[in-house]
């Protein structure tokens, strides 16, 4: 399977995902909300379908993508079109319209005004909730035109959101009848006790994660991504630190660091650190352009980095800028960094 066939199959599986886990929970909370309406089997059926497409509401403005494709203009209307539907400002209109549409099929039984709520519901939990617990939305546009209003805990993969949800909803309909009401009910808090057990372990592994990288680096600034679609993977996040003239990568687990590299910005670009020294009150940076692993020894080094390929680098303090040394002055800073 050559590289392009895997992107092609993950991004099938990302899709599947996303749309799996909003319109899983927009059912699940059509569910819970007229569950304990007198509804057939049939009507419980088409609920659920309506609580799902509720759920997958805002991102339903893609389809729009493929028009304006067709039809360039200069504004780019299909963005625009995607961030109000992912707005709390225009949620209530949207599930509004869906819920004219679904009065049609519940005139005896549901009203309009619990089908508002229900599709509403559905909407900004099922969807804006998610987002929001996910890679951020613009929740506020066009008042607010951020992108990225949200808490970034989860993957749009995350196998812990999507496979329980999707579970709880096809468990939830096959067990809706009368004499299996105790399991409905279990079911319901089960799901719901996990999925607010597994986002608060998120949640303060990453306020753990951040903490314990700002001891280290307290004027950085930290990035840090969700990276697992497996709660019992060991690698939950992936992070980024720009500190000074620093840049430092890594991983993490709900409480662990593990850093991979760190890179030094010179004038000529980013170059991986070795060490940083002070000498007299002077910071020096030793870095090189050859790229190694946590495996690698470093006593190990003056057999893989030959001496040219060795940069010194020192703190210039009223610029801040890092200075390359040459000669002399380069040999007497080695000299006192083994094995060099």
């Amino acid at each position: 399977m050559n590289i392009s066939t895997l992107m092609n199959v993950t991004d099938v599986f990302l899709l599947i995902s996303e749309i799996g886990y909003h319109g899983a929970i927009g059912s699940f909370i059509a569910y819970l909300i007229c569950r304990k309406k007198e509804l057939s089997r049939r009507k419980m059926m088409t609920l659920l379908l309506f609580g799902f497409i509720a759920g997958l509401t805002p991102d339903l403005t893609l389809l729009t993508s493929i028009f304006f494709s067709i039809i360039p203009t200069e504004v780019n209307y299909a963005n625009n079109l995607y961030m109000l539907g992912h707005s709390i400002l225009v949620a209530p209109s949207l599930s509004l319209g869906l819920a004219i549409i679904a009065r049609r099929f519940f005139r005896s039984e549901l009203t309009l005004g619990l089908l508002w709520i229900t599709m509403l519901s559905s909407l900004v939990i099922g969807h804006l909730l998610m987002d929001f617990l996910d890679n951020g939305l613009s929740l506020f546009y066009p008042i607010n035109e951020s992108t990225d209003i949200g808490l970034n805990i989860f993957t749009g993969n995350d196998g812990f959101i999507v496979y329980p949800f999707i579970l709880l909803v096809l468990l939830v309909f096959l067990f809706h009848n009368k004499t299996n009401k105790k399991y409905q009910v279990t079911l319901l808090i089960i799901g719901i006790s996990l999925f607010i057990s597994f986002a608060s372990l998120k949640g303060f592994s990453k306020i753990q994660i951040q903490e314990e990288l700002l001891k280290e680096y307290p004027y950085a600034e930290i990035t840090l991504e969700p990276v697992s679609g497996n709660p019992f993977s060991k690698t939950q996040w992936n992070y980024v630190v720009n500190a000074e003239n620093l840049n430092v990568e890594g991983e993490a687990s709900f409480f662990e660091v593990n850093e991979l590299k760190r890179n030094v910005n010179t004038h000529s670009g980013f170059k991986h650190l070795l060490q940083k020294m002070n000498i007299n009150n002077d910071e020096y940076y030793i870095t090189t352009n050859y790229i190694f692993d946590n495996s690698v020894n470093i006593d190990l080094l003056e057999e893989n980095i030959q001496y040219e390929y060795v940069y010194v680098f020192k703190l210039n303090p009223k610029t801040q800028n890092l200075e390359e040394l040459v000669d002399e002055e380069k040999d007497e800073i080695l000299d006192a960094y083994y094995p060099f």
